[in-house]
Formats: C-alpha cells, structure tokens, sequence
C-alpha cells in the first residue's frame, strides 16, 4: 500500500528491508534462495 502498488497485487509481492548493516552476501544468500522458492510460490494463488 505505502508504495502505491494496485490493490490487486498485493498478495503477490514481497518486502524486504536493509540497513547499511546488511552485507553483500546476506543479499546473494536472498536472491539464490528466491530463485529456488519463487517457482514454486508462482503454484499458489489465491482465488
């Protein structure tokens, strides 16, 4: 909602937050494990 995305895609997105803290391979870690869980969430949809 904060970011003015269509109400209509708002089961379909994900937040992430980061500080200066969060470190390169914190964010490598996300992406590799994105690619793995992201097919299989495209699965579910709500109805």
């Amino acid at each position: 909602m904060a970011i003015g995305l269509d109400k209509a895609l708002w089961d379909s997105t994900i937040r992430f937050s980061m500080s200066v803290m969060t470190t390169k391979e914190e964010v490598d870690y996300t992406l590799e494990v994105l690619r793995e869980l992201i097919p299989m969430l495209r699965r579910y949809t709500r109805h």
